[in-house]
């Protein structure tokens, strides 16, 4: 072999670099030149060295009845968009569906779309929400309730809003609630399933050192019996505990997302599974982790395209569903601890108007084309809007029987594709409600 043919050898291939974002995150990338596929997932710009960039970019549908999956023509991103104005100073309007329509929704802190609603720049809130936590926002993800209110929520336990009566449910209802609520943690537990409010793909798409990743690996401990003490893994879970409430002002969006749900996560094992029930720190973590929901809801809790009828990204529509779904666990569970202490419970008004929880075809899609196939069928199937949770709620004073029908037969449509947590959801509300 010549001195020629030994120096090509023994010079190594040029190493590709991975993107800023897995650079940054210390993982693997995949350096796919449309932009790798964490990004891709995350929804974010993915930038490779040497000002190389690739943007991962929202694929939306109008589709209508008959136009099945057909792909819309690529977005111009050049193009202002609507997210770069300021918002007029209008209330929320309601179309047929009950969302707030697009001309009066309130885009209350969507000032730039460079504000990217996983790696952008955070913004200082100004305290309207009643929160003091730095606040991220998103062109594709709106906040359109009042999250000050979820803050707030232990409060009407002791100082009820004079316009609200307390819930009336039947005994069996709690013990319904309890046995559920236990059955999604002692699954993680016990199998590693993930609880019906977190999506698979968030765990894909993070670092292993995110907190619903710590979550779940604490979480394992507890099906270990005599080989970890009760009072081992009270100890990690307080201090991953405490290390979520320290740093949820530091966390992106996604990030904060999982922070909420291992939050939610720890207190109810502590409950269900480490003899915590009288705890008196109990009614300290439902307070901090209602903040956690607090700042989690103000960035955003539906993204923009649901809102106008047309098919948002998927991972941002992940990310909205998943908040959502937490949400409303957390709340039960709330409701549970209130009745355990005799306190009274109250339905909560705040959410008025949220989604109610997708159906199984969307959230089990096993990839983003059989989503996308699905969401266009969803758009195609509720062409007025998708049922709202207050929908579950009772039937107004006054309502018409026309009104009443017309609930009846949207309530029918969304039980024809609901998964195990629409159904759990529906049995409370139709027992206390009479949905």
């Amino acid at each position: 072999m010549s001195q020629q043919q030994q120096q090509v050898k023994r010079t190594p291939l040029p190493r590709r670099k991975a993107c800023q974002a897995c650079s940054q995150a210390k993982v693997r990338c995949d350096h796919k030149a449309e932009g790798c596929s964490r990004c891709e997932v995350r929804g974010v710009r993915c930038v490779y060295p040497g000002g190389r960039t690739s943007r991962a970019r929202e694929d939306t549908s109008s589709a209508g009845p008959g136009e099945g999956a057909a792909r819309p023509p690529a977005v111009d991103d050049s193009r202002p968009s609507e997210f770069d104005r300021q918002p007029e100073p209008s209330g929320f309007g309601e179309n047929a569906g009950g969302w707030p329509t697009p001309e009066t929704r309130s885009l209350s802190g969507l000032n730039a779309a460079s504000q990217h609603w996983l790696d952008g720049p955070t913004i200082t809130a100004d305290g309207s929400h009643g929160t003091t936590t730095s606040q991220q926002t998103s062109p594709e993800l709106l906040c359109t309730i009042e999250p000050g209110a979820i803050q707030n929520r232990w409060l009407k336990a002791f100082i009820p809003d004079v316009d609200q009566r307390p819930k009336v449910s039947p005994p069996a209802t709690h013990e319904y609630v309890d046995r559920m609520l236990k059955a999604h943690t002692s699954g993680l537990i016990r199998h590693g399933t993930l609880p019906p409010f977190a999506h698979k793909q968030q765990l894909e798409a993070r670092s292993e050192a995110s907190p619903l990743h710590n979550c779940i690996n604490l979480a394992k401990l507890c099906a270990k019996g005599p080989a970890c003490s009760e009072a081992l893994a009270i100890q990690l879970f307080e201090q991953e505990m405490a290390k979520i409430d320290g740093l949820k002002s530091t966390y992106h969006h996604a990030d904060l997302l999982a922070a909420f749900q291992a939050y939610l996560i720890y207190v109810m094992t502590l409950y269900f599974h480490l003899g915590q029930k009288d705890s008196p720190a109990l009614r300290q973590y439902m307070m901090n982790l209602q903040q956690l929901a607090c700042d989690t809801c103000s960035r955003g809790v539906a993204c923009s395209s649901e809102l106008d009828h047309t098919r948002p990204r998927w991972s941002s529509w992940i990310i909205a569903e998943s908040i959502r779904r937490t949400l409303y666990t957390m709340y039960l569970f709330d409701n549970l601890l209130c009745v355990n202490d005799d306190l009274p419970v109250f339905v909560g008004t705040e959410l008025a108007g949220l989604p109610a929880p997708a159906g199984k075809h969307l959230w089990r899609a096993p990839s983003e084309e059989e989503w996308k196939a699905a969401y266009n069928m969803h758009l195609a199937d509720w062409n007025n809007g998708g049922l709202r949770l207050d929908e579950l709620w009772r039937v107004p004073d006054g309502a018409t029987p026309e009104a009443v029908a017309l609930r009846r037969e949207r309530i029918d449509q969304w039980l024809e594709d609901v998964d195990e947590y629409g159904v759990f959801l529906y049995a409370v509300t139709s027992c206390t409600h009479g949905a």
